[in-house]
Order: structure tokens, then C-alpha cells, then sequence
């Protein structure tokens, strides 16, 4: 999100690069939906509704990508992990875990570091609009349903082998394949995090 940051910074002459989080989200199909929302449906702001998934039952890898669509320029209408802006004082962890909350309501665990990105734009005679420095995690689900909100236009979950990629901001597809390979395999957890319902399925720990 920080969508107005970007246009005010530019305004005032900011210093770039300015420094930004982009995470990448997945779960294994068949874990349990957390929270007080109910299990097996998730809606977005299109109304789209997720697909139902059995209470505590580990199908395999990794399987889905949450993903949502950018209400503001310059990516407005295309979909994309949740991210944004680290705020001044703010650790990159931090950073990481309060973007998904804002812009999808869901909570996670931060798995690794896939890559460090530099965004840059440019306007057409070439002049630096913005320059981000990107640092791209990936994450597991850990609760909660997903629901658009910040910058946000929508959240919902796609499965790995169907993702949008004519209407993904570019370069999203790959580092979604480096994060789910950083995740790796399933496994289900016997006592799951507060406020999640049934076992929980993660990946090994890197």
C-alpha cells in the first residue's frame, strides 16, 4: 500500500531509494481457515468466494498463492503479492507481517528471504518517477480469511498452477516459484497458533 507516499515523495524531492516489503503468502490446499470468520470460504471485495477446504487434512506441497489486486498506480488493476512501504523505524520484519495484515487480514510466519528487487519507474523522457529497494519474503498462513483492505482493491488465493500472469505485475510469477520452493514440503502441526481451528499444515523449517 503507501500509494500516496509515493506521489508526495516525488512531490518534495525524497531521497530514493525508499525501502519496501512484498510478500509472498502460501498454504497447503486442505489446511483449516483461522479466525472467528468460519472455515472454508474467503471473499474479496469483488465478492469472489474462495474454495471450501477440509479442517486439518495435509493434501502436500504448497499449493496457493494469496494474491491481491492493487486499487492505485502505477500497478491499479493488477495483481500482486501484498506489500508496501517500511515505515521510519520499522524492522523489515515488522514491515512484512503488518502490509499482509492491512491489505489481506490474514496472520503469518515469516519463512525466508527470496530475493532483494529494485522497482524503478521512469517517466517517458527518462527521468526517476520512484525507486524502491524490495525486499521479497516468503510466508506461510497461519490464520484468518482473506479479505481486501489498505490499497487493496482485492484479495483472494490462487492455486500455483493457474495463477493470472497476464494481469501480475511483472516479475511476480518467478519469485512466487522461488518462494514456494524456499518453503518446500508440508507438514501438519499438533497444537496450531491461537484463534486457528483443526491442525495447521506448514512447510519444514530452512
Amino acid at each position: 500500500m503507501r500509494g500516496e507516499a509515493d506521489k508526495e515523495a516525488g512531490e518534495c524531492g525524497a531521497r530514493w531509494p525508499q525501502p519496501a516489503v512484498s510478500v509472498i503468502v502460501l498454504r497447503v490446499a486442505g489446511t483449516t481457515w483461522g479466525g472467528d470468520e468460519g472455515e472454508g470460504v474467503g471473499v474479496d471485495e469483488e465478492g469472489d468466494e474462495g474454495e471450501a477446504r477440509p479442517s486439518g487434512e495435509r493434501v502436500g506441497e504448497a499449493s496457493e498463492v494469496l494474491l491481491v489486486k492493487r486499487g492505485k498506480a502505477p500497478n491499479r488493476g493488477l495483481w500482486a503479492p501484498p506489500g508496501g512501504h517500511i515505515e521510519p523505524g520499522e524492522t523489515t520484519h515488522a514491515a512484512a507481517l503488518r502490509e499482509v495484515a492491512e491489505e489481506t487480514g490474514v496472520a503469518v510466519e515469516i519463512a525466508g528471504l527470496v530475493d532483494v528487487v529494485d522497482v524503478i519507474h521512469r517517466d517517458e523522457g527518462g527521468g526517476l518517477v520512484s525507486h524502491r529497494v524490495l525486499a521479497v519474503f516468503a510466508a506461510r498462513w497461519r490464520a484468518g480469511v482473506a479479505r481486501a483492505g489498505g490499497d487493496a482493491a482485492a484479495a483472494r488465493w490462487f492455486p500455483l498452477n493457474a495463477l493470472p500472469e497476464r494481469e501480475m505485475v511483472a516479475g511476480s510469477p518467478g519469485l512466487i516459484t522461488r518462494a514456494s520452493a524456499l518453503i518446500g514440503g508440508g507438514q501438519c502441526l499438533d497444537s496450531p497458533p491461537i484463534g486457528s481451528k483443526g491442525r495447521v499444515c506448514k512447510g519444514p523449517d530452512r
